[in-house]
């Protein structure tokens, strides 16, 4: 089992009722199914909510396919407005912000 630090921010963290939790998790887990192993532990998640929620893993935004390595520290971040479905949202120009990648997203000031 790998043992990992769940970190959770702003309404996800009221939602979870509180601000981390530590689990052991199989080798090999995915951010994807450790956001089902959530839902299940948790009363008050679904998957709607999950499935708009940024992950870091390391500090590091990484894809629901993105497997968790051991002794990880894993953020949630809530959609800040509303979220997007399937792919990371590329049309934030007025925010300043572009994705460079599916993997990577870089925000930057436009000049």
């Amino acid at each position: 089992m790998n043992h990992i630090k769940i970190l959770f921010f702003a309404t996800l963290r009221d939602k979870a009722g509180m601000r981390s939790l530590e689990l052991d998790i199989a080798p090999g887990t995915t951010i994807g199914q450790l956001k089902t192993i959530l839902i299940e532990k948790l009363p008050n998640w679904d998957s709607l909510l999950m499935e708009h929620c940024l992950a870091a893993i390391n500090h590091e935004y990484h894809l629901d396919e993105s497997e968790i390595p051991a002794d990880s520290e894993i953020a949630f971040f809530p959609p800040v407005s509303g979220g997007c479905r399937g792919r990371l949202a590329s049309n934030h120009a007025s925010l300043g912000i572009s994705v460079t990648s599916p993997q990577i997203i870089q925000i930057a000031r436009k000049s």
